[in-house]
């Protein structure tokens, strides 16, 4: 009885995570019209487009950002690509580089459209987005999964965060899963580059999974399992 309650109240979670997303990055999905030459000569010749060897089926930079930034960027990605799972054929995720300082964020995905953005002046985000990707698109909604469900209910019973919508958004699987992912990626894939900030590590919403030896293991062997 008690599982499947969890299973129905992570499930509306979920949900509402979802429909939070959708509302929250308006536009940020959407091609932009009217790219500057260089822009689109940079969006062609970028190694991290399918059609040049990488894992993305479309990458999208905007105007305004900075060509060497970019480049940075882009050998950051190229050096963990093949440390990260494996990216199934046919479910190569979009990638939009975007300023998203108005949307109050790092990093963005949107599993309806299959897509990660993230804002190329901190990229600090793109590791806890590819694990959102990795959840909803290679896993299929793992964190979903009865596999995943002791893990949450773990994870939110040793939370400490006060404020009750911050712990509500923090106990969605999802976002949990993403957080575990950013752990794993640095402790067991070995990444250790801009794409993450292992200081964060020490925060209230790592914590669980930091200070945790067992859950921690846990979830690493659930990664494993799940995206092997």
């Amino acid at each position: 009885m008690e599982d499947a309650q969890l299973e129905g109240r992570n499930f509306q979670a979920q949900k509402k995570h979802l429909q939070r997303t959708r509302s929250s990055s308006a536009g940020v999905f959407d091609d932009k019209k009217y790219p500057d030459k260089a822009h689109q000569e940079m969006m062609a010749e970028t190694c991290l487009v399918s059609s040049n060897g990488g894992a993305f089926s479309k990458v999208e930079i905007d105007n305004d950002v900075d060509p060497a930034e970019y480049a940075d960027f882009e050998k950051a990605v190229a050096e963990v690509d093949s440390k990260l799972p494996a990216v199934p054929a046919g479910r190569n995720p979009e990638l939009r580089i975007r300023k998203l300082g108005r949307h109050n964020a790092r990093g963005l995905f949107a599993a309806d459209r299959n897509a990660v953005a993230v804002d190329v002046r901190t990229s600090e985000a793109y590791i806890h987005e590819m694990g959102h990707y990795y959840d909803h698109i290679v896993g299929e909604n793992a964190s979903l999964k009865q596999d995943f469900r002791s893990i949450s209910r773990d994870y939110a019973a040793a939370l400490k965060e006060p404020d009750s919508k911050r712990r509500q958004y923090l106990n969605t699987p999802t976002e949990q899963l993403a957080r575990g992912f950013e752990v794993y990626a640095v402790e067991r894939l070995g990444i250790n580059n801009r794409l993450v900030r292992p200081e964060k590590f020490d925060d209230p919403d790592y914590a669980p999974f930091t200070q945790n030896p067992e859950l921690k293991q846990r979830i690493f062997a659930f990664f494993d399992k799940t995206f092997s």
